[in-house]
């Protein structure tokens, strides 16, 4: 029986890895949305060429984006052009929603995916 206990101890300790929790989410301002925690930034907006330049992530600007025919965006990226970002609105945890395109080094790199 004592082997058992701790079998499901350890499995139940698993299943939460990962997940953020509400209480320590709110603590920091933020709100649970599906997986992750998402919470305001206060430079939302600011210019940037690096995510390390931001409380979230460096987001490439709209200039960089072509329309689908059809409706939607695709991402242009050049990656011998030289791009200025802007901060995010959000800063998120454990990682980006959707799959977000970023700036790194002053150049769209390509994609966040969870």
């Amino acid at each position: 029986m004592k082997r058992f206990s701790m079998a499901v101890l350890i499995l139940v300790g698993c299943a939460s890895s990962g997940q953020p929790k509400v209480g320590s989410c709110e603590a920091r301002g933020g709100t649970v949305v599906g997986t992750t925690c998402q919470r305001p930034t206060d430079d939302a907006g600011k210019t940037c060429t690096n995510n390390r330049d931001c409380d979230g992530y460096c987001a490439p600007p709209d200039s960089i984006y072509v329309e689908r025919p059809g409706g939607g965006r695709a991402l242009r990226i050049d990656n011998n052009k030289a791009v200025v970002g802007v901060c995010s609105a959000i800063q998120t945890w454990p990682r980006v929603p959707l799959c977000t395109a970023f700036v790194s080094d002053g150049k769209v790199t390509g994609t966040i995916c969870p």
